[in-house]
């Protein structure tokens, strides 16, 4: 699940990437931690860090498009998962009470 929030985090960030920084805020690692993650995941072929322009002090990840392809499988993967555990248990009624909760939720603006 840690890889899969960091390419999804990542591919939310577009082509510009994020610092190194900024992505283990979003994705809440230590620095350590994100580190060991990304190393894992350039060896994969599935992110790819550069040196940032602006400074050249830090370094920016981006997803390549291994990880595109990859992050789309995992999507695949994910929603089959949510609709087996967690869907298929709700009657109609359910879905549609649901479905008001969540765009009720992405209309109004967080506290």
């Amino acid at each position: 699940m840690a890889a899969y929030e960091l390419l999804l985090t990542l591919q939310e960030a577009g082509t510009a990437g994020l610092r190194m920084t900024e992505l283990a805020r979003r994705v809440r690692f230590s620095g350590g931690g994100l580190t060991r993650l990304a190393d894992k995941l350039q060896g994969q072929g599935l992110i790819e860090r550069r040196r940032c322009e602006d400074d050249g002090r830090g370094f920016e990840a981006v997803l390549t498009a291994a990880g595109q392809r990859q992050l789309r499988r995992a999507h695949v993967r994910h929603l089959r998962e949510v609709r087996r555990l967690f869907l298929s248990r709700l009657t109609p009624e359910e879905t549609a009470t649901l479905a008001a909760l969540w765009t009720r939720l992405l209309e109004e603006p967080a506290p």
